[in-house]
C-alpha cells in the first residue's frame, strides 16, 4: 500500500486536479459506457463501484481517469495509457 501511495504522489505537479472529474451522473455514465465498463453503480457523490466483471481501460489513450472508482469486484487494468497519476482510483 505504501508504494502505491508513493506512486500516486509522483508527478503531482502534472496530475489533473479534482476539476477534471465529471460533475454529473450523466457525464459519468456516458464515459463508463464509452469505456465499456459494465455492471456499475454510481453513488450520489459520483464514486463508481463495479459489481462484477472488473474494469479494463487498456489502450484507451487516457492521460487521466475522470471518475472516482470505489470498489471494483474483479480486475482493474489501466496499462498502455499516458496516465500521469492514479488519481481517481481508490487505494
Amino acid at each position: 500500500m505504501k508504494y502505491i501511495k508513493d506512486f500516486l504522489n509522483l508527478g503531482n505537479s502534472k496530475a489533473k486536479s479534482d476539476d477534471q472529474f465529471f460533475k454529473t451522473k450523466k457525464e459519468t455514465e456516458r464515459w463508463l459506457d464509452e469505456m465499456e465498463v459494465r455492471n456499475f453503480h454510481i453513488h450520489k457523490n459520483l464514486a463508481v463501484d463495479v459489481e462484477e466483471g472488473g474494469v479494463s481501460l487498456i489502450r484507451k489513450k487516457l492521460d487521466y481517469i475522470p471518475v472516482q472508482f470505489g470498489v471494483v469486484n474483479g480486475d482493474f487494468h489501466c496499462s498502455y495509457n499516458q496516465l500521469t497519476s492514479l488519481k481517481g482510483v481508490h487505494v
